[in-house]
């Protein structure tokens, strides 16, 4: 459970570090991929654009497929955006490979956003849900802290090639790939054992009635 503890903070943490490099870098952005200020606002909205479009439909994905099917297909959106992106630096440098690559990012943050208390509460004991669900939702707000700090630091005013943009977008992508093997290969579908009484309540709940190929204890 704490190794998908890990995995969210790693999905959130790198997703966040993506989400507002276009707002802080214009006049670089500008010049390298050959997009207008506008298009540059386009592309810093439209996480709240795609927010407003499909966040019911991820809180459905929750509930009906469970919270390690959600965190895959988060994976699978942050992984596309990543891949995206180094396509648009190396071979496809214009405005709409740039949005689709926001827009993967953007479904990736949906995903993100209610899967801390949703894992804690199903994964984690009692005394661990506070602990699990603030350093979930922390990780998403130092993800964006950190690329509010490192985007200028790389893809500076006097050296904003196309190189540079590459090596900005290579640390995401390194968290991605991380995370997405972790909920592909190592993660259960389910914590090993009911974390509380309530949890293992409800799996007894979903268990199947006895067939009378057993016998209970005590008959």
């Amino acid at each position: 459970r704490w190794i998908a503890l890990v995995q969210l903070c790693l999905l959130a943490f790198g997703n966040g570090l993506q989400w507002v490099v276009f707002g802080i870098l214009v006049t670089q952005a500008k010049a390298t991929f050959g997009i207008s200020a506008t298009q540059v606002n386009l592309l810093t909205t439209s996480y709240e654009i795609v927010f407003a479009l499909f966040g019911p439909f991820i809180l459905v994905i929750y509930r009906r497929l469970g919270v390690r099917a959600g965190l895959r297909y988060a994976s699978l959106f942050n992984a596309a955006g990543c891949v995206l992106r180094i396509v648009a630096v190396l071979w496809a440098p214009d405005f709409w490979c740039l949005m689709v690559s926001q827009c993967c990012l953007g479904v990736t943050i949906i995903f993100t956003f209610p899967a801390p208390p949703m894992l804690s509460s199903r994964w984690f004991a009692d005394t661990e849900r506070t602990l699990a669900t603030s350093l979930g939702s922390l990780a998403n707000a130092v993800g964006i802290a950190f690329g509010q700090l490192l985007p200028p630091l790389i893809v500076t005013s006097e050296d904003y090639s196309r190189g540079r943009w590459l090596l900005f977008f290579a640390i995401p992508c390194a968290f991605s790939a991380v995370d997405a093997a972790l909920v592909t290969f190592v993660i259960p579908d389910g914590p090993p054992s009911p974390p509380s009484a309530s949890e293992a309540v409800k799996a007894e709940a979903k268990a199947p009635a006895n067939d009378g190929t057993t016998v209970p204890d005590g008959s």
